[in-house]
């Protein structure tokens, strides 16, 4: 009798752990999504407009497998995508084909009026992490010859502002202009120039900030601003913890950003705490 109970309570073990193997070989339970967000410009620079239509593409094997709308919603970004990660187990297959794996080279296109265009940052090695990541990623549309990051097409609109013209064959030399120079020498890096919107090829078009006055209770100051641009202003004490606080520019109510509908110089303030006898330190960003 014992012998038969230990042979059948074996025999019954052995089903369970051969039924779970076969599970276990066939799927795995999803990795945490990984989340991927940031600003999407057009080739001159722009952010591009939340119209209800423009999107971010996730795709695989060229299949289109996900996506989400571009808004402006926020103010340091304007799309959020999460992609559904499988983790990659050895001896275990994918728990959904629209899954990628973790490490997976991954696939990313901006959908506009229908047609799919194909960012600067994604042409290289840009892979799936491993799940529960959430990675800022800044898209920029257009094509991108020399690999400086600054699409060709804005490159070229400035050299041709600055005076200069392509050679006989068409081709303009992008040499001069890239991400970590400056050149119009205003101090000024062009990869800045592209972000602000300002002219790379014009040393006396600059983003700055300049404070001008403080009254007691305000400190008021006045900024460039490009049309599409969005301003954000800071303040520190010690130039290490920078703090966002909300600003008024004209006669508008205070607001924590500014959204530039017209090119030129503003004035603007920000209420001051009288009471602090610290020095205060003001930054301004632009995205």
């Amino acid at each position: 009798m014992t012998n038969k109970f230990i042979t059948r309570t074996s025999l019954l073990w052995t089903l369970i752990l051969t039924l779970f193997g076969t599970s276990a070989l066939h799927a795995f339970p999803p990795a945490p999504n990984f989340t991927i967000y940031g600003i999407v410009r057009d080739q001159v620079g722009v952010r591009i407009p939340s119209n209800g239509t423009a999107s971010i593409v996730l795709l695989k094997q060229g299949i289109k497998i996900g996506q989400a709308l571009i808004t402006n919603g926020f103010i340091d970004y304007n799309y959020e995508l999460q992609i559904r990660v499988d983790a990659n187990r050895p001896g275990t297959e994918p728990y959904k084909a629209s899954a990628y794996l973790a490490d997976e080279q991954l696939a990313l296109a901006v959908e506009l009026n229908g047609q799919l265009f194909y960012p600067i940052e994604v042409s290289g090695d840009l892979s799936v992490g491993q799940g529960g990541e959430r990675l800022r990623l800044d898209l920029n549309l257009g094509e991108d010859k020399d690999g400086d990051g600054i699409p060709d097409t804005w490159e070229e609109w400035q050299l041709y502002q600055s005076g200069q013209l392509p050679n006989n064959l068409g081709q303009w030399d992008l040499t001069q202009i890239s991400a970590d120079g400056d050149f119009d020498k205003d101090g000024q890096l062009d990869w800045a120039e592209y972000i602000a919107g300002t002219f790379a090829g014009d040393h006396t078009d600059v983003f700055y900030l300049k404070i001008n006055e403080f009254d007691g209770s305000s400190s008021h100051f006045e900024f460039y601003q490009i049309t599409g641009k969005v301003y954000v202003l800071e303040q520190s004490y010690d130039l290490v913890t920078w703090t966002q606080v909300p600003f008024s520019v004209g006669s508008a109510a205070a607001v924590d950003h500014h959204s530039a509908s017209a090119v030129g110089v503003v004035s603007a303030q920000v209420s001051s705490s009288s009471s602090s006898s610290r020095s205060t330190l003001f930054r301004l960003t632009v995205r």
